[in-house]
């Protein structure tokens, strides 16, 4: 009983009448509103691979199921809409199994078992054809090179043209193929060309050079026509790219090999997802023949991270070789709730960190001395290696880590000429590009995952600063000219200064003629440094005490003048600025922060945004103390607008009592100015520093903020105007004297406050006494 209308639901993704089992789920569930209730029945073929939706109606509520027709409606005398099949399972309930129905009471035009005739059998098919079930009714398939109804050779048709002669090629595509002349080319031979030029030439009536470069996937052989380059077989160019690639259709989920020539899609089989058609929308699915078919005691056959992962049982690892290029074995997880984990790639070496990694285990086993000849050479090696490499692995941070660790404990014991940078004038450049290889975005997260292991990106940024320390010792002794390296991820600057000014000094200086030349990544971040950090630390002499004469008493003693000596005047003092700016260090640190400063709250999804900036600067004989008497300034361009706010300007320390291998603290620097790209930091300390930021939506750094403080400074000036005039009207009425006008009055007076004091504090975030005492006035207003 209920409602009359048929709901009707068209799944025509996939065939059922293959001849094979498929699992039809039917769920018919109520959705409520505050009008009314409706029902949607959604159906379900083979598992949830395919799936469709469709509204019954509203007429279904409160009713229960009486009757269940499985296979078509019945109506008065016959079936409508009935099946032609075979059915078994049928099971009904609110669960995924659900509960096995009995035997139907009523069967009308149903046969036991599921026995049918081979329609193959009467050899329907004419000759060069093979013959398929399509549920008791045959189709026919002609083999290649025969076409129509009744599998006509394709020669006897005759459809080469220009008197090309067809003979039969069953390899080919087509099943066929046309023998041009000398004069035409093409499948048909319809193409006229006025002087055939050789492979790899075109061009008419003189024949010229192609140029298309097989290395970048074109074929040799070009246009004859137009000598434009064309892709090889099987090979795909996408848009604005300048050379092709592999389609690497995967055979078992693909029909052609060829794909897109822009997009490089290949033709999947049903069900199946994928650019290269390899992977199924559900998790625990593999790719068949057939199309994706569930697995349900394991994890399937996937390719992930260029790597085919064999079918794995739950709770068990599966480990296989690391992907191609690559040495080692990679390790996966199969969960019995996620399917496959990401995999582990950590033990995976590129071939040319096996190399370095020979000649580093040379020296860790005093096979080879280390001297700056051999310094000389595993600086060229690591910046060859770490810029060769397109895709490094954990443990080629490892290797790598373990080779600076090596060669700049070595430099910074040197002195004078004994530095191997004063023997070689590319070795500075090796080691900067070296590291700004192994300091790129992408292996960020492998250094996290690498931790303590010799030092870490932490104890490799502290050697850094230590070995620029050293070169600056060094520079006045040895003539080494100032320093300005700008590789992709770090800027290396030691700047010297021989004159001394009374005002703040931006450093690096990108005007001078030591960046000439080389592109800048960001030119914006900068350190201003006050006079009193560039001018050498001061050393109190006491006076010269001498003995009294002998006339004297026993226990005094008596402060003689000395003559003193003409002396040369002293050489002038020099000073070095030492800068070391990280692009993306930030994400490679680890993420430990430390308030210890009151009143300051970290973000709750804390994430640098913000290259790292380390300062320390050498005068006279010795480094300026960390401590300054005046605070340095630092202006940072943010690495990312969207989704960031709440800056908080950092300080890594290296030595932190309160976490191990270093951290990030507050203490020493503050917020001076920030708008939509760029923070101001002020801090009193030399050292590393950057701009901690919260990544969560809550604060929208869109638009112009400076636009919005003027309508805001604007509007709020103009409010407090009129009201403070209201409040002098007011009160000039004296004479009127009543409770609207008092009542109007204060209420003028309690918002000028308010407003007065909003105005004062919108800036005032960073002082948190302050800010609490503006809270606490806006409340009381």
């Amino acid at each position: 009983q209920g409602g009359g209308r048929l709901a009707k639901l068209l799944l025509d993704a996939v065939p059922v009448n293959d001849g094979h089992w498929h699992d039809l789920q039917l769920e018919l569930r109520d959705v409520r509103t505050p009008q009314d209730t409706r029902y949607v029945a959604t159906v379900r073929l083979d598992f949830g691979l395919f799936q469709g939706t469709v509204i019954v109606g509203s007429e279904l509520h409160g009713l229960k199921v009486k009757h269940l027709h499985v296979g078509g409606v019945l109506g008065a005398r016959e079936v409508q809409s009935g099946m032609k099949g075979c059915i078994q399972g049928v099971r009904l309930g609110d669960t995924p199994p659900g509960s096995p129905l009995p035997k139907p009471t009523r069967s009308v035009q149903v046969q036991a078992g599921c026995s049918l005739g081979d329609p193959c059998d009467s050899a329907p098919c004419p000759a060069h054809s093979r013959c398929e079930d399509d549920w008791e009714r045959p189709s026919c398939q002609c083999e290649p090179g025969y076409y129509g109804k009744a599998c006509v050779d394709a020669c006897q048709l005759n459809p080469c043209e220009n008197e090309a002669v067809c003979h039969r090629k069953p390899s080919s595509s087509h099943g066929y193929a046309c023998n041009c002349g000398d004069n035409h080319f093409g499948q048909y031979c319809q193409h006229r060309v006025d002087q055939q030029c050789p492979r790899g030439w075109w061009g008419s009536p003189t024949c010229g050079p192609c140029h298309c470069d097989a290395g970048k996937g074109f074929d040799p052989d070009c246009n004859k026509t137009s000598g434009h380059c064309q892709c090889k077989e099987f090979h795909y160019r996408p848009r604005g790219s300048e050379a092709c690639l592999p389609c690497d259709c995967y055979p078992t989920g693909s029909f052609l090999r060829a794909c897109g020539p822009d997009s490089g899609q290949c033709q999947c089989r049903p069900g199946v997802i994928g650019r290269q058609c390899n992977a199924c929308d559900n998790p625990f699915a593999e790719v068949t023949q057939s199309g994706c078919e569930v697995i349900y005691d394991g994890c399937p056959r996937t390719l992930t991270a260029g790597i085919w992962w064999p079918r794995t049982k739950f709770n068990l690892p599966a480990a296989v070789p690391c992907p191609k290029g690559s040495m080692g074995a990679a390790i996966r997880h199969c969960d019995v709730e996620r399917g496959w984990l990401e995999p582990d790639l950590f033990n995976c070496t590129s071939p040319p960190f096996v190399e370095l990694n020979t000649a580093l285990e040379s020296l860790e086993r005093n096979e080879t001395e280390l001297s700056t000849i051999e310094a000389k050479k595993l600086a060229h090696q690591l910046r060859d290696v770490a810029e060769g490499t397109a895709r490094l692995y954990g443990n080629d941070l490892q290797i790598a880590d373990r080779v600076l660790h090596r060669l700049l404990g070595f430099e910074r014991r040197q002195s004078g000429f004994g530095l191997t940078a004063t023997q070689d004038a590319h070795f500075n450049e090796n080691l900067v590009r070296g590291c700004s290889a192994l300091l790129g975005a992408g292996s960020a997260g492998l250094w996290r995952s690498l931790g303590g292991a010799v030092g870490g990106v932490a104890g490799l940024v502290e050697q850094l600063e230590e070995y620029s320390r050293t070169l600056a010792h060094n520079m006045k002794l040895t003539y080494l000219n100032p320093v300005a390296i700008v590789a992709p991820n770090i800027v290396m600057n030691l700047d010297r200064l021989d004159n001394h000014t009374h005002m703040r000094r931006r450093f690096p200086r990108y005007h001078s003629s030591l960046f000439r030349g080389q592109p800048l990544w960001d030119p914006h971040t900068h350190v201003l440094l006050p006079p009193t950090a560039l001018l050498p630390p001061r050393h109190t002499v006491p006076p010269t005490v001498v003995p009294a004469p002998a006339g004297g008493l026993a226990n005094e003693t008596a402060e003689v003048s000395v003559p003193r000596r003409p002396v040369s005047p002293p050489e002038q003092p020099i000073t070095v600025v030492i800068l070391l700016i990280y692009r993306s260090l930030g994400a490679a640190l680890p993420g430990k922060y430390h308030t210890d400063r009151r009143g300051i709250r970290l973000p709750k999804h804390p994430v640098m945004n913000s290259p790292v900036v380390s300062v320390s600067v050498f005068a006279g004989q010795s480094d300026v103390p960390a401590a300054l008497d005046t605070p340095l300034l630092l202006d940072f361009r943010l690495l990312q607008t969207a989704n960031r706010s709440k800056p908080l300007c950092v300080q890594w320390n290296h030595s932190s009592p309160v976490e191990a291998g270093g951290c990030w603290t507050v203490r020493d620097c503050s917020v001076l100015y920030r708008n939509t790209t760029h923070v101001r930091c002020q801090c009193s300390r030399l050292g590393t520093f950057g701009v901690l930021m919260d990544s969560s939506q809550r604060e929208q750094l869109e638009g112009d903020l400076e636009t919005l403080a003027v309508v805001t400074y604007s509007s709020v000036s103009v409010s407090l105007l009129a009201l403070l005039l209201t409040v002098c009207v007011l009160s000039c009425l004296r004479g009127l004297k009543s409770n609207t006008r008092s009542i109007h009055c204060n209420m003028a007076a309690a918002i000028f406050l308010s407003e007065l004091v909003f105005l004062l504090g919108i800036n005032q975030t960073e002082q948190q006494f302050l800010c609490t005492v503006i809270a606490i006035l806006l409340h009381y207003f």
